[in-house]
């Protein structure tokens, strides 16, 4: 039960993408204010140098690469649903003019 509920939740849905982009903006913009934070320490106080600021842009650019995984992925759901081939309307009643 539980595969088939992991399985409704995921291709019926792109809210786990949507939840993927928003997830990776907000590392982002966490990971710019710990840099922002890291200037002002440095200034300011005895820091130490080096590690912090490589955290911040593994951080940073983890972020940016999982918005940029979840916008792929939503434009690739996209084009999936274009492609299922549905009809644009449904045949009531043929009539053959022939």
């Amino acid at each position: 039960m539980l595969k088939l509920g992991i399985q409704g939740w995921t291709s019926h849905s792109n809210k786990l993408l949507l939840l993927n982009i928003y997830i990776g903006l907000t590392l982002s913009f966490l990971s710019f204010l710990g840099g922002f934070l890291i200037v002002l320490r440095h200034y300011f106080y005895e820091f130490q140098v080096g590690w912090p600021s490589i955290i911040v842009t593994i951080l940073f650019s983890t972020g940016l690469i999982l918005s940029s995984i979840g916008i792929v992925g939503i434009y690739i759901g996209k084009i999936f649903e274009q492609a299922k081939n549905k009809p644009l309307y449904i045949i009531d009643e043929e009539i053959n003019i022939f």
